[in-house]
């Protein structure tokens, strides 16, 4: 059987990995290989490894290289502590495949490592755009190492060939998110708030706030314009979840426990919900606030409208339903009004055209079953045709 080996370092990959999980343990052509790193190792982050070991996957290999701060140097640690754990597991586990999802730092540690030992990678995800944040280099440095390309959208295949990758090695299948909506069962609002222990109001949202990385407003004053839009919002129900692990995460996750902790009534907040209990919170929510990518892909999937603060998704292809405005409160406040307004939302229909057909994992898995090895480790550029012109 071919060996897959797929590599998880945080919460939100880790969900949109699930339905390729799943799919790669119903096949009898090829075996599953899971390495595990990063926040899900971590105490601080929920230690999100006991949702993976709920959900009945064996790990192969544990690479526990998360450092505790947040500070620039810190990740630096990190990515290169992640480069050699990886490297150590690849070459015990022997994959005939690497698959990555995304464009965290570790992932570019990841794949890094999988060159030298001679894996060869396939990346979910790529050719898309986050031009806030430094994801969007890394995202496209992963793409530079790796060999087979699944993208979410036929304009992010397009960008990874235009990235020099060769075009019968990049796949439009469509996002993996689309799998989880179809496939996760909704519950009522009486057992989502049972098992939230939290009673939901009459509105509520639910509110990821990231590091945008390459913001030139401080951090501070970002949650400064954050907080004072919320208050305008006294009477909504609001769940918050943790912030990546990136730069000034801990003032972000310090402040965010303060402001719940002032009106716990009103607010709550986790640092993980696991992906079932997410995809119904969400499902329950009327807007979701932030700056996740989440908001950009489950949030119209799953027909939710998603206000989405800052520079950070910059880029992404985006259905009606996202309603983009400058970290500022008074305009933040506006556009959680307007969010809270829609109805009768076509964001599901469109999201559906803009994201794929349930079945993502199956396609995805199916080209990987079938799909030659021969040679595939020697990467060529493809060059795109030139046209003449004249000046």
């Amino acid at each position: 059987m071919r060996k897959l080996a797929v590599f998880t370092a945080t919460r939100a990959e880790y969900g949109l990995l699930r339905p390729i999980l799943r799919t790669i343990e119903e096949s009898d052509r090829v075996a599953l290989q899971l390495i595990v790193s990063g926040t899900h190792l971590s105490a601080l982050h929920g230690n999100t490894v006991d949702q993976i070991k709920q959900d009945g996957y064996s790990i192969d290999a544990y690479v526990d290289s998360l450092e505790a701060e947040d500070s620039i140097q810190a990740i630096n640690s990190t990515m290169a502590k992640t480069q050699v754990g990886v490297a150590g597991a690849l070459q015990q586990l022997q994959p005939d495949l690497l698959i990555v999802l995304g464009d965290r730092y570790e992932l570019l540690s990841c794949v890094t490592a999988a060159m030298i030992v001679g894996i060869p990678v396939v990346h979910l995800h790529g050719g898309e755009l986050t031009t806030g944040a430094i994801d969007d280099a890394i995202r496209h440095a992963i793409t530079k190492l790796s060999h087979i390309h699944m993208t979410g959208t036929q304009e992010y295949r397009n960008r990874v060939i235009q990235l020099g990758e060769q075009p019968e090695l990049v796949f439009n299948v469509g996002a993996t998110a689309v799998d989880n909506a179809a496939a996760i069962k909704p519950i009522s609002k009486k057992d989502l708030e049972a098992a939230l222990g939290f009673k939901l109001r009459e509105q509520n949202v639910l509110i990821t706030f990231h590091p945008e990385t390459l913001s030139p407003i401080s951090v501070q004053q970002q949650l400064k314009e954050l907080f004072a839009a919320l208050d305008s919002q006294p009477d909504l129900g609001m769940i918050f979840t943790m912030p990546n692990a990136d730069k000034d995460f801990e003032i972000i996750d310090s402040a965010i426990k303060n402001y719940v902790a002032a009106s716990p009534h009103t607010r709550m907040y986790r640092k993980s919900l696991g992906n079932v209990l997410y995809m119904n919170t969400l499902r329950h929510m009327d807007a979701m606030v932030g700056n996740s990518s989440s908001g950009i892909t489950e949030g119209p999937i799953l027909n939710v409208p998603t206000v989405n603060i800052g520079n950070r998704q910059d880029g992404r292809v985006r259905a009606s339903s996202i309603l983009d405005v400058p970290c500022r409160s008074e305009l933040i406040v506006e556009a959680i009004s307007n969010a809270l307004n829609m109805s009768a939302l076509t964001a599901d229909r469109e999201a559906a055209s803009i994201y794929g057909s349930p079945g993502v994992s199956h396609r995805i898995i199916k080209i990987l079953e079938e799909i030659d090895l021969t040679g595939l480790r020697q990467k060529k550029f493809y060059d795109l045709p030139i046209r003449s012109h004249t000046v």
